[in-house]
């Protein structure tokens, strides 16, 4: 990935991304090589507590995609 996300968005550029709500190692890892710039990941109406964030993390980053994680309120 050339540009990260964060300069990405810093220069205006549009990234696109899409919603996790099911916490599993093989959904991330395909979405991450579908060409999304970032992966939300559902924790506050998702079965995703923090602690399943590592290997859901590490299987984003094998392929380049940042993860953003949504806490629950």
């Amino acid at each position: 990935m050339t540009d990260s996300l964060r300069a990405k968005i810093a220069a205006g550029k549009r990234v696109t991304g899409t919603w996790v709500s099911i916490p599993d190692i093989a959904v991330v890892e395909i979405l991450a090589q579908a060409g999304f710039d970032y992966l939300l990941i559902d924790g506050e109406h998702a079965p995703t507590p923090p602690a399943a964030l590592p290997p859901l993390a590490l299987a984003a980053e094998r392929h380049g995609c940042p993860i953003v994680y949504r806490v629950q309120a």
